[in-house]
């Protein structure tokens, strides 16, 4: 019987763990196209400026 308890802790343990792993993912998708966007914004900035400041 302690065999049983103990290996639906483990399980539910196994499955918390699980959930939290995936929140972190998602959390860190997010941030990843946060600075992707961020990345993209500043790349066209420098483009527009080297635009403006390049002699045509």
């Amino acid at each position: 019987m302690a065999r049983e308890q103990r290996l639906l802790e483990m399980g539910e343990e196994f499955f918390l763990a699980q959930g939290e792993a995936e929140q972190i993912m998602e959390i860190a998708e997010r941030h990843i196209a946060e600075i992707r966007t961020k990345a993209e914004q500043n790349a066209a900035r420098a483009t527009a400026s080297q635009r403006v400041s390049s002699p045509a």
